[in-house]
């Protein structure tokens, strides 16, 4: 019934529709600067040596829609800073997905308008042939072309299941549903890679308890290009929306680790810095024992500040 909503949806809808957030070169910038400081510390914080330069990197959209963000997301990465992109933008419904391949047929460098969407030997084959594509994905129940992405991209998805787990009742923040999407994302990301998600909501208690995050980090959009958001009007006007960065945590095991454990997960080591104001984690603490409140406490708040902090 999902899939059959979002078709009919998108097929009342000639062209092609922008959420939250339009795909502008700020926004694109924005994105590409938390990917490439993100590679920069995994090199090595203090080598100065910069991502990009023929590095190659595996970007899948989900949720994608009738979105240019994945196109353009590949061209800013591609251009800007000399990567070496395979790019796949994915949704429900197979409307979008045909609207988007004929949108970008010249950008597609191999066009199979008759693939099914179920899996088969040579996906992979095609993903590598063609570098930017578009495939059909549920992502509750559904797999994407290949696993081991380093960069999966969420402008909407995830908050249309928080609506609908809203709408169910229930445990609103922690609904089964949720669960499941954000293991899928964890088991289809690569080692220690990034999971960014677009939302107009300034609280993801979800996305902020996943265990599966090793650090999830907020940061405001740019407020020029902010689009519309389907039958609802936000009452901040203001608010563009966020961009939260989400780092895999590779210690968390689906099916056998507590999927939300209310922060506690890694314990930092005291001498882990925030990216923003650079704050050491023992002097965040003021020195204090974490025996004393405990390391379930001191994990949520260390998490707590790295995504409201707002820097020196």
């Amino acid at each position: 019934q999902t899939c059959q909503w979002w078709d009919d949806y998108h097929k009342r809808t000639a062209d092609g529709q922008e959420w939250i957030s339009e795909p502008g070169k700020e926004l694109l910038a924005m994105i590409c600067h938390h990917y490439c400081l993100h590679r920069q510390q995994q090199h090595s914080p203090n080598t100065g040596v910069s991502a990009g330069t023929g590095e190659r990197l595996d970007l899948l959209e989900i949720g994608c829609g009738t979105s240019t963000l994945v196109r353009d997301l590949k061209a800013y990465f591609e251009q800007d800073h000399s990567f070496s992109i395979f790019a796949c933008g994915t949704d429900v419904s197979k409307v979008c997905i045909d609207f988007s391949r004929q949108r970008d047929e010249d950008v597609i460098l191999e066009k199979d308008e008759t693939r099914s969407n179920d899996d088969d030997d040579d996906s992979h084959q095609r993903l590598e042939q063609g570098r930017l594509q578009y495939e059909v994905l549920d992502v509750v129940e559904g797999e994407p072309p290949r696993r081991g992405w380093g960069l999966i991209v969420d402008k909407g998805c995830l908050d249309t299941f928080l609506f609908r787990s809203r709408q169910r009742g229930g445990n609103r923040d922690y609904n089964d549903l949720i669960r499941r999407v954000l293991d899928n994302i964890h088991t289809w990301l690569a080692s220690s890679a990034l999971y960014m998600l677009i939302s107009p909501r300034a609280k993801l208690k979800a996305v902020r308890d996943y265990a599966g995050f090793a650090s999830v980090r907020r940061y405001p959009l740019p407020k020029q290009y902010k689009a519309e958001l389907e039958g609802k009007k936000n009452k901040d006007d203001e608010n563009p929306g966020y961009l939260y960065v989400c780092t895999k945590n590779n210690g968390y095991v689906v099916g056998s680790s507590a999927p939300f454990s209310k922060g506690c997960q890694v314990l930092p080591q005291d001498d882990d810095r925030c990216d923003r104001c650079e704050i050491t984690f023992i002097d965040f603490r003021k020195g204090e024992e974490i025996n004393g409140r405990g390391s379930v406490f001191w994990t949520r708040q260390w998490k707590g500040h790295q995504i409201h902090c707002k820097g020196m």
